[in-house]
């Protein structure tokens, strides 16, 4: 019989507290980060670039069960975060680094919240996709810690608005892929169970296409939360 997770249970619980351990551990050891940050860049650059790979690989040989509907993390909000997170890494244009960057922080911290606080996940421990799904993410965990904590960059407004015309412009690119594979990639089809917006006005906002609209607002909100709290520690010194 296979377990089922249960939102904010035991084991969600731990997968949480484990996540923050993983920032305050980057935190505490931010000195040690910073001398061996051109090491370590190049090891989360290739470790995330190789995880595209052998994601496939794991399902095509180990879980057997590969699913182009599920399984392209490309497509996911946290992959394509990953992905921008090892070009950020790996890029020499400042322009194009900044540019990244806003997606990193934005998208990378959002997706986190939403990904911790609203797991797409149905099999509990130990399960593997339970272990496939939590190791995925803490490794996000500590790559986004690094990036933000170690090669911290001075956030503004705009960088706010530039990452949400970037969100909007790749969800009007990963619609029609879904509309065309029966997929879900980003919950534009069908939304998390866990989440509710009821009926407003006299508009079911659970059903789709309606949830996508605050949905959408709900992400918006999400990165302003992120860039105020961004502004409201930037105030106090930023050292190594």
């Amino acid at each position: 019989m296979i377990p089922i997770f249960k939102p904010f249970g035991a084991s969600h619980l731990l997968a949480i507290g484990l996540s923050l351990v993983i920032v305050a551990l980057v935190y505490l050891s931010r000195k040690w980060h910073s001398k061996n940050q051109i090491l370590i860049s190049k090891i989360i650059s290739f470790g995330g670039l190789l995880f595209f790979p052998l994601h496939f690989l794991v399902y095509f040989f180990v879980v057997k069960t590969f699913d182009i509907r599920f399984d392209l993390p490309i497509l996911q909000i946290c992959g394509i975060t990953l992905f921008s997170t090892c070009l950020y890494l790996l890029a020499k244009d400042l322009k194009l680094k900044s540019f990244l960057y806003n997606i990193v922080f934005f998208w990378g911290v959002s997706a986190m919240i939403t990904s911790f606080s609203t797991p797409a996940l149905k099999e509990d421990f130990p399960h593997i996709y339970f272990w496939l799904f939590w190791l995925s993410h803490w490794a996000i965990v500590y790559i986004l810690s690094f990036v933000l904590i170690i090669k911290h960059k001075t956030i503004t407004y705009i960088n706010l608005w530039q990452s949400v015309f970037t969100f909007l412009f790749f969800l009007s690119l990963i619609y029609p892929f879904n509309v065309a594979t029966h997929s879900n990639y980003a919950f534009l089809i069908t939304k998390p169970e866990i989440i509710h917006f009821g009926v407003i006005v006299g508009v079911d906002f659970d059903t789709s296409p309606n949830y996508t609209i605050p949905a959408i607002l709900l992400g918006i909100i999400v990165f302003h939360i992120v860039y105020f709290i961004n502004k409201a520690f930037s105030r106090f010194p930023h050292s190594i």
